[in-house]
């Protein structure tokens, strides 16, 4: 009788029958887990400075040795969990797609729902018995060879539980596959489809969106905060990214940072979602459906149009990128529409494994053609006026503007290059001339005589929009100009007033002679009133003089962050501050602490000049015109010398100004010092 059925009896015959399974799953755990451990430790010993220092070894280990059971630092567990996944759930129910066995196996007093259930458990045991105990073993290692302690041992634990998620996605993935298919074949090809479709829609779109859409900012995509979410690869890669140590989970190829609650909610939904499905499909599973390409053959043309349009869009935009990008898109067009109709004659292929019925399927073939016409169209002509958009002004809370020619000006670092938090910190509320600049906007790739801006609406209702716009360095002048009449604005552009004086390590200068020297003999109060007195230069500079005077000199300004933190050499960067000549409590201050700052190359320092011309495609030079040559009269030597400025000659709202310059001059100190100088057109 059914309610007498003894699972453990059940479940011991099916190990029985997977014992080849049983006997892979131990050998390769035993030498992914602890046996790679072992030689990695040994393999480390040898690399560190001394071999013998356990502190140093421990200090390793406290940081990477959890990646040794999640995946993080052995790729062969990843490869383990993903391949283990699959054939625990192929061997399991592999019985269904033979209408032999199916009938042997339906045929006992057992409901379908048991069978489910005894081949569903036999799996689990195959991996987790032998992952859980080699785990332990590699813990054990670890402890042999004094790595070991309370917290690591706490992490380890954790890293083998996300280990185990990682299992589950990937079988949980592959016997939801099994159910909607009928072979074997079908059933891996539906397993590799399902763990990357969601996430691999969204890098189409997105990719889509790059190419089209004019405004469009591919790393402040909408489609980032769920990218870690969006399928069974993706949130697996959150587990096998996690680095468990002391500093705590974090979520490595993560878009949405170090939410755990979130990760974890979305993938227990996922696992609930897809083992409900799979047992309920599983009951009505019919006889017929073995040995052939899908188990509900009504499904067929649904999951066609799913796999030939995102297919279709996707090869073609690679081959049309692959074999020379067209500004007009007319190739994509026409490699699209050519690659869904093969990928649908495919997929037939696949279905009846006759090429005789690769014409099947006519609407399902059509629905696929008109879908991706639809697609292409809507991003072609912008249907949705997605480039066209702006926000009413009166919509708006604040405002920022983000320009790539202050990327060398200002140093981000403090921000992490991190595009999102730059506009985020420089917000503000009184934005209408930033508005008037967005306005008279073009697309940022219609010239490249443009500067490129960022521009982020923050609405009072709803979502950030962001934009990625093409301006007239004029409108951008003037914008700018406008907006730093407001000394707030100033301080909020730049990221060094969010450097308090206590934070400040060092300070080294760099004048045109491109030697850095050491301020190190400065009192922690002169580093404290070099910087206030750097911050009151720059808020009293005039506009003219940031944008279009070049800097004399640079300091480099060493600084730690929270200083409280275990760990103060994560919190510890370095930034360049720019001087101008203008700059007059600066410049007070270092001369008064015994530092001159050199703004011109003295001809006597000189042991030798070269001046190489640099030729232009539209120029009639010959090769002897542009051989590089001595310079001797010293009339000469010191015009040039007069002409020459700070080799990191930055200014505001001006990036990439070494593309024009009309020769290089190289110089040899006495000192044997060789200096490098393009000579710019302006100059």
């Amino acid at each position: 009788m059914t309610s007498k059925i003894s699972y453990p009896k059940f479940i011991i015959e099916n190990l029985k029958h997977r014992a080849w399974l049983v006997a892979l799953s131990l050998i390769a755990q035993f030498i992914i887990l602890p046996v790679y451990t072992l030689m990695y430790i040994d393999n480390k010993k040898l690399s560190l400075i001394d071999p013998s220092s356990l502190k140093e070894l421990k200090e390793w280990a406290s940081y990477n040795f959890t990646g040794l059971l999640n995946g993080q630092g052995n790729f062969f567990v990843v490869i383990l969990f993903f391949g283990m996944g699959l054939l625990c759930a192929v061997t399991g129910f592999s019985y269904l797609h033979s209408k032999v066995k199916q009938d042997f196996y339906h045929s006992m007093s057992l409901t379908r729902t048991q069978w489910f259930l005894i081949s569903y458990i036999s799996g689990l045991l195959i991996f987790l018995v032998p992952f859980i105990l080699f785990s332990l073993c590699t813990i054990f290692i670890g402890q042999l060879n004094g790595l070991m302690t309370a917290s690591l041992l706490l992490y380890c634990l954790k890293a083998i539980l996300y280990g185990i998620m990682v299992f589950f996605l990937s079988y949980h993935t592959c016997i939801f596959a099994m159910m909607l298919t009928g072979q074997i074949i079908t059933g891996v090809l539906a397993y590799a489809v399902l763990l990357v479709y969601g996430s691999a829609i969204l890098g189409l779109l997105d990719a889509f969106c790059s190419v089209f859409l004019h405004t469009w900012v591919s790393n402040l995509s909408p489609f980032n905060s769920v990218f870690s979410c969006s399928s069974p690869v993706a949130l697996a890669a959150n587990f096998i990214g996690a680095n468990v140590s002391d500093s705590g989970m974090t979520l490595g190829f993560s878009h949405i940072g170090n939410n755990n609650v979130k990760i974890w909610s979305i993938s227990v939904l996922v696992l609930i979602v897809f083992f409900v499905a799979s047992l309920l499909l599983y009951k009505k599973y019919p006889a017929e459906a073995a040995e052939n390409a899908l188990s509900f053959p009504k499904t067929g043309g649904v999951i066609k149009c799913l796999i030939a349009i995102p297919c279709a869009l996707g090869i073609g935009l690679f081959s049309n990128a692959f074999f020379g990008y067209s500004q007009q898109n007319h190739w994509l067009f026409i490699l699209s529409i050519l690659f869904v109709i093969l990928v649908c004659f495919l997929v037939e292929f696949i279905y009846h494994h006759d090429l005789k019925m690769i014409g099947c399927g006519k609407l399902s073939t059509g629905i696929s053609l008109a879908g991706v016409l639809m697609i292409l169209c809507t991003f072609q002509f912008d249907l949705f006026g997605y480039d066209s958009y702006i926000p009413e002004e009166d919509s708006l809370s604040s405002m920022s503007v983000y320009c790539y020619d202050n990327n060398n000006y200002y140093d981000y670092q403090l921000y992490k290059h991190d595009t999102n938090r730059i506009l985020e910190k420089t917000a503000t509320t009184d934005f209408h001339p930033l508005y008037e600049l967005v306005k008279r906007h073009k697309s940022a790739d219609d010239t490249a005589h443009l500067s490129n801006i960022i521009v982020r609406f923050e609405r009072k209702k709803g979502r950030p929009i962001y934009r990625e716009y093409g301006v007239d360095y004029q409108d951008l002048s003037h914008a700018f100009e406008s907006k730093y009449q407001d000394l707030n604005y100033r301080k909020q552009e730049n990221p060094i007033f969010n450097i308090q004086k206590e934070d400040v390590d060092y300070f080294q200068l760099e004048d045109i002679y491109n030697t850095p020297l050491s301020l190190d003999h400065l009192t922690k109060e002169q580093k404290s009133n070099l910087l206030e007195a750097y911050k009151n230069d720059f808020l009293n500079a005039d506009f003219n003089t940031l944008t279009n005077e070049y800097p004399i000199a640079k300091l480099y300004m060493g600084y730690t962050l929270n200083r409280t933190s275990k760990d103060q050499s994560a919190n510890s960067s370095n930034m360049i501050l720019y001087l101008h000549k203008d700059f007059s409590n600066t410049l007070s201050l270092l001369k008064e602490y015994g530092y001159i700052i050199r703004e011109k190359i003295d001809q006597n320092d000189i042991l030798r000049m070269m001046y190489t011309p640099t030729g232009s495609a539209d120029s009639n030079e010959t090769d002897e015109d542009l051989t590089p040559r001595e310079i001797v009269d010293p009339k000469k030597i010191q015009d040039i010398l007069d002409h020459l400025t700070l080799i990191d000659n930055q200014r505001l709202l001006k990036n990439n100004i070494y593309t024009k310059y009309t020769a290089t001059v190289s110089i040899t100190l006495n000192t044997g010092d060789e200096l490098q100088f393009p000579l710019l057109d302006d100059k």
